[in-house]
């Protein structure tokens, strides 16, 4: 198996049992270095705003914690304690959505790099579009992106200053659409766990996700979604597209 820190790849989910997920650790950790999976896991963790969900995680990191001590003779006072609970500084200013758009921000600071979750302006225009070209193949003008980034309703994240990934959605009532979703590889999880995080303060109830079938990229996104605790509502097979719902 080819090395790689997205868990997933090892059957690691919060929605296994605890014998399982361990296993999965254990394979990821024989892959990879010890230390690489628990700053994997670690960060992955705060992003999550699900109570359970973070209750799990971080029964997971102090079992490789544990696993941690045991290989280096029970040293507490080793950096791997800084790597795994690296320091994040946060602050935080959101204010909620309406019919003209919102304004979202929010920032920290892990393992001095500068994450930022933010709507994208006209200045992210070029990076949009060379994020859609490399990773899509898209076809997209200036004058859509334009269009898009007027109604507001795109949220990227921005670390150190450099666009790496960015979601497109629509209202519709207490629901949302979400209509484009690419990020650079590592960044799709910590995006859509903010952009859950920030729709479920926003009395959002349900998050809706159209894949196309015929796109050369539908296993790898249906994998992701699945991943990410979507559940497959119908299939239509004149438009060959499936429709993905999540519950929050």
């Amino acid at each position: 198996m080819k090395s790689t820190s997205y868990l997933s790849n090892y059957g690691y989910s919060i929605l296994e049992s605890r014998d399982k997920r361990r296993k999965a650790l254990q394979k990821a950790v024989h892959f990879n270095s010890l230390s690489k999976i628990l700053k994997r896991l670690n960060l992955i963790e705060k992003f999550q705003s699900n109570k359970l969900n973070k209750q799990i995680m971080n029964e997971d990191i102090l079992y490789l914690k544990e696993l941690y001590y045991k290989q280096h003779g029970g040293n507490d006072f080793d950096s791997m304690e800084e790597i795994m609970y690296p320091k994040i500084e946060s602050h935080q200013i959101i204010e909620k959505c309406g019919k003209n758009g919102c304004d979202i921000r929010e920032q920290h600071i892990v393992n001095d790099s500068e994450i930022i979750f933010s709507n994208l302006d006209n200045t992210y225009i070029d990076s949009i579009l060379q994020l859609d070209l490399k990773y899509f193949d898209s076809n997209q003008i200036e004058e859509n992106v334009i269009r898009k980034i007027n109604r507001g309703n795109i949220i990227g994240i921005i670390v150190d200053k450099i666009l790496k990934g960015y979601c497109q959605f629509e209202f519709l009532d207490n629901e949302i659409i979400i209509t484009w979703f690419i990020t650079k590889k590592a960044y799709g999880t910590p995006l859509y766990i903010f952009i859950e995080k920030y729709f479920s303060i926003n009395n959002v109830s349900k998050i809706i996700i159209i894949v196309n079938l015929e796109d050369i990229y539908a296993i790898r996104r249906i994998n992701f979604w699945y991943h990410m605790n979507f559940e497959c509502f119908e299939i239509n097979n004149i438009k060959h597209e499936l429709k993905m719902i999540k519950e929050i």
